[in-house]
């Protein structure tokens, strides 16, 4: 078995100039292209598929190449899963059991990522897509903007189902979540959820796209 690297270069000038691709296997019985996942995979993790990005034949990787399916980022009309996961508390105002949105898991390509209610206050527009879901369900308390004393300031949180007390950054560590999701659903990448996966350290890459 042999192992193939080298330099791939891109013409657009926003896009990185090159990058490494690597190809495992013999020439006789094909080659499997390797797509890596960041600029640091280096062509001795070749033999590990799960490591890079995508692993395809390397007839199936020129032909997208040579008729523009690989390319860097994400489409413009890409989706990704948003599940909203939630959890159960004692409030700490009133005493109450309460329901709250302990966090926003997002599937994005192959990415796995996790957002609390606090840090998606820096984004209105999937903010408000969320606030909305949540509003449809009596059991768990409003998601808005409510004043802490303990910052000094006010910022996107949730509240008691009961007494609207606000349930802080730190108290939300407290919930027993949930084992199914509040709500799952669709999301266009463009509409104000790209910002919010770059937030959580999601890296542009390579891709042949279908």
């Amino acid at each position: 078995m042999s192992v193939v690297s080298g330099c791939c270069a891109s013409q657009a000038s926003k896009f990185p100039r090159e990058f490494l691709l690597s190809a495992l296997g013999e020439p006789r019985s094909g080659l499997t292209a390797l797509v890596p996942r960041t600029e640091e995979m280096q062509a001795r993790d070749s033999r590990q598929h799960d490591r890079w990005h995508q692993a395809l034949p390397m007839e199936e990787f020129l032909r997208a190449a040579f008729n523009g399916r690989f390319r860097f980022g994400m489409e413009p009309d890409q989706e990704a899963t948003i599940r909203i996961r939630t959890g159960t508390m004692f409030c700490w105002s009133c005493g109450a059991e309460t329901r709250i949105v302990v966090g926003l898991g997002i599937t994005a390509a192959d990415k796995e990522l996790m957002v609390t209610i606090p840090s998606l206050g820096e984004y209105p527009q999937a903010g408000e897509l969320i606030r909305r879901y949540v509003s449809t369900h009596r059991d768990i308390g409003a998601i808005k903007r409510r004043f802490s004393s303990t910052q000094r300031r006010k910022y996107l949180s949730n509240g008691c189902a009961h007494c609207g007390s606000l349930i802080g950054q730190m108290y939300e560590l407290d919930a027993d979540w949930d084992d199914e999701p509040l709500d799952t659903f669709r999301v266009r990448i463009a509409d104000g959820w790209k910002q919010v996966i770059d937030s959580c350290g999601w890296q542009d890459t390579w891709h042949v796209y279908s």
